[in-house]
């Protein structure tokens, strides 16, 4: 349910970007804009200001923008969009997609700035191995271990690994499959240890504690660099 409503969110966030651009574009031309619409209707309150009605509407998902003449209506009227230069037109249609790709800038900004997980394949780069997934019901859910958890070390009865690499954390498991183990991880700023049992036996492809790994560093760029950085991030993953 929280998903959903996230996506309704961006979602509705990116249409009244879109027709914002439309709005100011046409205002800024001097075209007549009848309407700003918040939501879609039915209409639950309007008010009118410097000649455009603000309405807000009952369904909240994104708006709309009515402009006098993108129908064809006031052919001879200056403040009709169809009376207008092409040129004229382009800007104010273009608009809506070039506020989209500043909002895509500002998005790919702001997680510049704040850092992306991304997954470290390069051998003895440092990068701590980190829980990306527990299945549930597994060892490692009942013991509480949780994604984003980094392993520092393993220990069991009378040995202890520092932890390097994913084949540490599976080869320690396997050799100790039954039988108590302590981890060692980092959650957030706090060290903690951990104690779980792997299963002798297990459901195929899920592992004796039920855990997906990988090296995880926080990539973080320049915000007019982002959509580049980030990108290349991507294609590499």
């Amino acid at each position: 349910m929280a998903t959903l409503i996230l996506v309704l969110i961006v979602i509705s966030l990116l249409i009244l970007v879109h027709e914002w651009g439309h709005f100011y574009s046409a205002r800024k031309l001097g075209v007549k804009v009848e309407e700003f619409g918040f939501g879609f209707p039915p209409k639950v309150y309007a008010k009118v200001k410097n000649g455009v009605r603000y309405s807000f509407n009952l369904l909240p998902f994104g708006g709309f923008v009515k402009i006098f003449g993108e129908h064809g209506e006031g052919e001879q009227d200056p403040k009709s969009f169809i009376s207008r230069p092409a040129w004229q037109r382009f800007i104010i249609l273009a608009a809506g997609v070039f506020m989209n790709l500043v909002l895509a800038w500002v998005f790919f900004s702001v997680g510049a700035g704040i850092g992306v997980p991304q997954v470290e394949d390069e051998a003895g780069s440092g990068a701590p191995v980190s829980i990306i997934g527990v299945l549930a019901g597994s060892p490692a859910d009942t013991a509480g271990l949780k994604f984003g958890d980094k392993i520092l070390e393993m220990r069991a009865e009378g040995a202890s690994l520092r932890i390097e690499s994913e084949k540490d954390v599976r080869d320690f498991v396997d050799a100790y499959r039954g039988e108590e183990v302590t981890l060692l991880i980092r959650r957030g700023n706090a060290v903690q240890e951990i104690k779980a049992v792997p299963r002798p036996n297990f459901p195929e492809g899920e592992g004796p504690l039920g855990i997906a790994l990988a090296r995880l560093t926080v990539k973080r760029a320049p915000f007019y660099l982002a959509p580049w950085e980030f990108e290349n991030a991507c294609g590499e993953c």
